[in-house]
Formats: C-alpha cells, structure tokens, sequence
C-alpha cells in the first residue's frame, strides 16, 4: 500500500500532538508514586473511564473480532461479550471499595486484605506473574498485531514491520515514562476518538463497496448462520463426537460453549480487562479517580462504551472479510480453478486449499467422504499456493482462509483512499499507544510498588500489626500506622522509586520486544489467557464479601489454575482428539478442580487474624459475611443493600446487551430491533429508578 504525503502528514502530525501531551505532565507524575502512578487519585469519571475503554481497543482487537466473526460469525463474539456480566459486577458491587481501599495496585491490596508471610508471597509472586508473565505477553501479542498492520500498509517485510513496531513501542514506552498515569489518561481520550473515527470510516468504505453492495448485499452474501447473535440451540458436531469438526460453511458456536461463556467464563477466569470483582488497569482506574462516585460512574461508562459503542464497525468488516476473500469466488479461470471447483462440489472445503503437509492430511481424512480425494486436493492445494504467489487477490484468500483476522489488514488496503489511509494508520497507532503506555504503567506499578518498594532497601508492609495484644476494639492508626500518607513520610524514596519506575518502564518494553515475535493467533493468546485463570475468578470475588477466604485460598486458587491447565494440555497433547482439547470440557475440568482445590486448603487453613481483618473492615466497610467481624471490633454493621445493588446490575446487564442487539439487529437485518430496542428502555428506567430511589452511587 501506498501512502501520499498526505497520510504522512497526519502520522507524524498526530506522533507529535501525543509526545507534546505527555510531555506537558512530566513534573507533575515526579512528585512520588500516587502521581506517577494514580494521577494523584484526581481522575474525573470521564477521563477515567475513556481511558478504560481506549486501554481495550489495542492495535490486536479489530484483527481479533474480525478472525471470531470469520471463524465462527457473529455469535463468535460471545467469547468476550460474556465479560459484560463480570464487568458491571465489578460497576455496581466493587468500584466503590477498589476507591475506597486507597491502596496503591491492586496487588498490594492482598496485604491489606490477608496477613503473614503467606500474604507477603502471594503479593510478590502475583507482582511477577501479573506485571511482568503476562503483562509481557499482552505487550507481545498488541505488538504482533500491529506489525501484522504495518507490513500491508508499508509493504515491508514482517520482519521490518516488527522493527518499526519495535520503534513506535520505544517511542511510547519514553513519553509513558515521563508522563504518568495523568499523562497516560489525557492521551488516551485523543487516541480513542481518532481511533473510533478511522475504524468507522473503514466500517463505512467497506460494506458500501460494489463488492459487498451496502448492508442488504451482505446480509444476502454472507454463509448461513453468519449473522445470528445467538448460536443454534443445538449441540454442535464437535461437542457430540469430542472432537474438532472440520470448518463447514454454517458458522455458528455450539449450544455447550455458548452456556459455558455466558453462565461461567465472565465469574470463574481471570482476563485482562475483565478480571472479576475487578483488577488490573481497570482497578488501577478507579483507584484513580476522584471520588468513590466517580470510580462507579467510569467503569459504568467503560462498559456501556465496551461492549455498545464500539463492536460493530469491526464485525460488519470481519462479516464484509468472508465475502472479499472466500477461496471459492477468487479461484481462477483456468483447468486448475475448474478442478477445484469440482473438488468442492465432491465435498472438499475451500479452506482447505490454504493447507499442506500433515495439516491438511488430517483435516481430509476426518471426514471419510472426502478421505478418498486426498491425493487431487494436495495437488491442487499445492499448485494453488504457487499461483497465489503471483495472483493477488487468490493470494489473499488463501491466506485468509488460514488466518481470518488478516481479512481486517486486507479491507484496510483495498479500500482505503488517500489521507484516510494516513488517518487509519495513525488510528491504529493511536490504539497500539494507549494499549502499551497503559501496560508498562500498571506493570511498572507493580513492579516498583509491590516488589521493589516492599521487598527491597527500605520496604515494609504497610498493613502489619505491631506485638500489641489484640484487646478491645482495634482501631485503624493501631493496626494501620504507616498506610495513611507514606509519601509524604519518605519524599526523598518516593522520588527515587519515581525515577526506578522510568527505568523498569523501558526494561518491560523490551521484554515486550522480545516476545513479540512469537505469536501467530491473537484469539489464541486470549483463549489461553481464559482457560489459564480459570477457576480463580470466585477467590477474587468473594474475598471482598467473606470474612473466611484466606492467603491460603487465594494462592491455591492462583497456582492451581495454573497446574491445572498445563495437565490439560499436556494431557491433550499425549492423547491427540482428547474431548479436552474442545471447548468448553477442558476449561470445565480446570475451574471444577481449581474450585474444589482453592475450598479444601481454605477450609484446612487458619482464617485470617482478627486483627487484621477488623481493621479491613474499618477501613473499606465491606458488605456481606463480614458482621462478626464488625460486631467484636464494636462497629456498627453498613447497610449494605446488595439486593438492590443486585437488582441494579441485572437491569444495566439487559440495558447493555439489549443496546448491543438492537443496533445489530437492525445493521444485520435479523429481526427483533424494535423489541431489543424497547427492552433497553424498559431496563435502563428500572436502573435509573433503583440508583437515584436508593442512592446507589452515593459516598458511604
């Protein structure tokens, strides 16, 4: 792809305004960590929750969405729109406590939480496995994606596309380590809105191409089921036979997959972006704001704008993708176009002229019908590849049909005219940027926070109690001396951490740097990222609301999901067709056996000191299993309303999704626009109703 002057312009325009941005905070995130990496907690909800959103539209996730809907339609989708379910959860019952806590990170929240050495680990192997392990990999897999972009729109090699990639996270990584969080959260909001507006553009160009004819000619072009927001309320041929059914031209998920997402995934795993009962940038946001009402109104706001505002423009694309770049219509002319045609019409599938070697073997001989034409379809797989090497648009069917979400990469270069191709481009340096400069932020928090700052020259916990016998009401500056203003205690450390938190910035870039390289699919990095926390996700909820959940459970809960999921694979990888390898029973057997694990060792273990749990309470007032708790600390118990905050979240949960199908439903042409779009009514006037009748979002 081409880019004038024009697209050059708008590149490097836009790389200076955000330098100039960050720029501008340099002194302000110096003065100690809460401003380096909190904004000094003075967020307004907008800014915070814009900044959520804008975190969460990374360089990888159009590419991503496109490969979900290309893969296995719209119903696909349900892979993260069942997040919404955990992601209110985390509005209505958490972000007032995650405000309300004061704590720094949301790790160091575990020795507010527990105590002893158990907490102490726990804190600093999570300081490593969340801000560095998968923190790097989030940071490769963006990194990925964006290099994928950058090798149609230069024309550039991948392996130059990478090193540009590399630059473009240098030159973040350096206006990240002077600006802060603050710095971090204004830019984000300029990088999310010329985000949105290339990509809806792009939406715009695509589907009102001749190819695709408008809205009406996609819906009439793309396979069946393609365009359902729902899967067929039947069990899938790959559920009933435990094993992964060949790609057919019904796209759809299976019944069993689409109940696992929607009634356990959101509750049960651990993701970035949607961690339950709230967690990583997301809680580092709202600890961030203002006001506890400010931390509700911005991950409200972050939801709604999530799974509402920005989906759609990148699935009409990925639906337009499976149209512009299906094997069958790009076939050529010829002998050799003919011969697959017929191959097609004796059972093969299209795709499966993108394959060879042992790949494609397996994939013919599942199915016996077309086992006996093997031999005619590696023939004609082979000749095939060779001619998509000199004819384009073959070329990138056939790349398409390996690799779904390069059907993003390819609408951008077929259809964009100048200056929009300058102005995409940058949209998605735009949400490249937001995604990392948030990544070495919180990982650099956690880091310097939670392993540096605790465990090095000078650390301590903040949250342990002194040898005084524990008689009578314990009280919070008793239990809790140092929590209160502890820069203002070590000015001169907090500006040393400071300038430590600059530095381990670039070093996680260059973790970065090195992993990048290594991915070929992002949806499988995030079906990893799912399975891999599976399990975990109810330690992090309940220990908010039950006095009982322990350092014990929660490490348990952490490392046995882990052991767990590797079992799974190694035993997938033993036992090739295993039923574990198909979703949903591999990840049904890491959450049962995570969940029984986690009960048992909570439940052999001591609870938590009395102590240390009254001063908890005083300090965050939680609601729940807590009212022993508060009645020996002679405290009265809050009113917590949790039937109301629960009645609150089950109507923005039908106001959301009722939102999201309504605008699908009448894009897509599926029917029942007007009665989502009455049920988004009828819920949002019972959440206004119970908020305001009840003061929900009121300080307390």
């Amino acid at each position: 792809m081409h880019l004038a002057l024009l697209d050059w312009i708008l590149l490097v325009g836009f790389l200076l305004l955000v330098i100039g941005l960050g720029l501008s905070y340099t002194r302000s995130s110096g003065r100690n960590l809460q401003a380096f990496f909190l904004g000094g907690r003075n967020l307004p909800w907008y800014l915070a929750g814009v900044s959520m959103v804008a975190t969460t539209f990374a360089a990888d996730t159009p590419l991503a969405v496109a490969d979900l809907t290309g893969t296995s339609g719209v119903s696909g989708n349900w892979l993260w729109w069942n997040m919404l379910f955990g992601g209110l959860l985390t509005t209505f019952f958490f972000a007032r406590l995650w405000r309300r806590a004061n704590v720094l990170t949301e790790v160091e929240f575990i020795e507010l939480r527990y105590a002893g050495r158990m907490a102490a680990f726990l804190r600093g192997f999570k300081a490593v496995y969340l801000g560095v392990f998968l923190n790097v990999l989030v940071i490769g897999w963006v990194s990925q994606a964006m290099a994928t972009i950058l090798a149609v729109f230069l024309g550039v090699t991948e392996q130059h596309a990478l090193w540009i990639t590399f630059g473009l996270m240098a030159f973040t990584a350096g206006y990240s380590a002077l600006a802060g969080l603050k710095g971090i959260a204004v830019t984000d909001a300029l990088q999310f809105l010329l985000a949105m507006g290339g990509t809806l553009a792009l939406a715009l160009l695509v589907v009102r191409s001749p190819q695709i004819g408008g809205l009406s000619g996609l819906q009439a072009s793309v396979p069946e089921g393609a365009l359902d927001l729902f899967p067929s309320i039947q069990t899938s041929a790959s559920e009933a036979s435990g094993r992964a059914a060949p790609v057919g031209t019904v796209l759809s998920i299976g019944l069993g997959a689409f109940l696992a997402r929607v009634g356990m995934q959101w509750w049960a795993s651990w993701y970035p972006g949607a961690e339950p009962g709230g967690g990583g940038y997301v809680a580092q946001r709202m600890m961030a704001t203002r006001t506890e009402r400010d931390s509700v109104w911005a991950t409200l706001f972050f939801n709604a704008a999530h799974y509402c505002l920005r989906p759609w423009p990148w699935v009409l694309v990925g639906l337009a993708a499976m149209v512009l770049y299906a094997v069958e219509p790009n076939l050529p002319a010829d002998d050799l176009g003919r011969h697959a045609r017929l191959l097609i019409a004796d059972g093969a599938d299209p795709s499966w002229f993108a394959l060879s070697g042992e790949a494609l073997i397996q994939v013919v001989e599942a199915d016996p019908a077309t086992a006996r034409l093997l031999p005619e379809i590696q023939a004609v797989a082979t000749d095939l590849q060779a001619r998509g090497a000199e004819d384009e648009a073959l070329g990138q069917a056939l790349a398409y049909a390996g690799n779904k979400q390069l059907g993003y990469v390819y609408a951008m270069k077929d259809f964009l005219p100048v200056g929009l191709r300058g102005l995409l481009l940058a949209a998605f340096v735009a949400a490249f940027m937001s995604t990392i400069s948030t990544q070495l932020n919180w990982g650099a928090s956690y880091v310097v926070n939670d392993l540096i700052g605790r465990f090095g020259q000078g650390g301590h916990n903040a949250y342990e109690q002194d040898s005084t016998p524990d008689v009578g009401p314990v009280t919070l500056d008793h239990v809790l001396p140092a929590a209160s203003v502890p820069a203002a205690e070590n000015p001169v450390r907090e500006r040393r951490l400071v300038w430590t938190a600059r530095w381990v910035t670039l070093g996680l870039m260059l973790l970065g740097v090195g992993v990048a390289s290594v991915f070929e699919s992002i949806t499988a990095i995030w079906v990893f990222l799912i399975e891999c926390g599976a399990g975990l996700g109810l330690v992090l909820i309940l220990r908010w609301y039950w006095w009982r959940i322990n350092a014990a459970a929660e490490l348990a809960a952490t490392l046995g999901s882990i052991g767990i999921f590797g079992a799974v694979q190694v035993w997938n990888a033993v036992h090739p067709g295993s039923a574990l390898a198909v979703f949903p029973n591999g990840f049904l057997v890491i959450v049962v056996g995570t969940t029984v694990l986690w009960l048992l060792v909570m439940l052999l273990t001591r609870p938590e000191p009395t102590g240390h749990l009254q001063a908890f309470v005083r300090r965050v007032r939680p609601a729940g299993a807590w009212s022993a708790v508060y009645r020996d600390a002679g405290i009265t118990v809050p009113q917590g309303k949790l039937g109301w905050l629960a009645l609150a979240w089950a109507s923005a949960v039908a106001m959301v999704y009722s939102v999201l199908f309504a605008s699908g439903a009448f894009l897509l042409g599926t029917g029942g626009a007007w009665g989502w779009t009455f049920a988004a009514i009828a819920a949002g006037g019972t959440l206004v109703a119970v908020v305001r009748s009840q003061r929900l979002f009121d300080e307390g």
